[in-house]
């Protein structure tokens, strides 16, 4: 991945850049994930890890990214993350894959 002086974000291939806008909205919400964990990591420096805050943010995962995000998640962040969704498909996947989490409906 490459961001340009204007923070246009390009996808790196073999041949050529691929500007975010050509790829799907489940990739660029991929994308988009791993820039904004990079600028966490980057702003917490050697701290303690604060809490990740996503709102909706896997509304255009597939199912597969979803799990793939999530166990990723899981393994790899040491500090809170709250999840914001009206979608129960969050809860499945982390039941599924032996997530510990709270859940907590308004």
């Amino acid at each position: 991945m490459s961001i340009d002086e204007n923070l246009n974000v390009f996808l790196n291939t073999k041949r050529k850049l691929v500007p975010i806008e050509s790829v799907s909205s489940g990739t660029m919400d991929q994308v988009y994930l791993a820039v904004r964990l990079a600028a966490a990591r980057l702003l917490q420096g050697d701290g303690e890890p604060f809490p990740l805050i996503f709102d909706d943010s896997f509304t255009q995962y597939d199912d597969e990214r979803l799990r793939t995000a999530l166990k990723w998640l899981d393994k790899t962040y040491g500090g809170q993350m709250l999840i914001f969704t009206c979608h129960k498909r969050e809860i499945q996947m982390l039941e599924a894959h032996q997530i510990e989490y709270h859940s907590v409906e308004i």
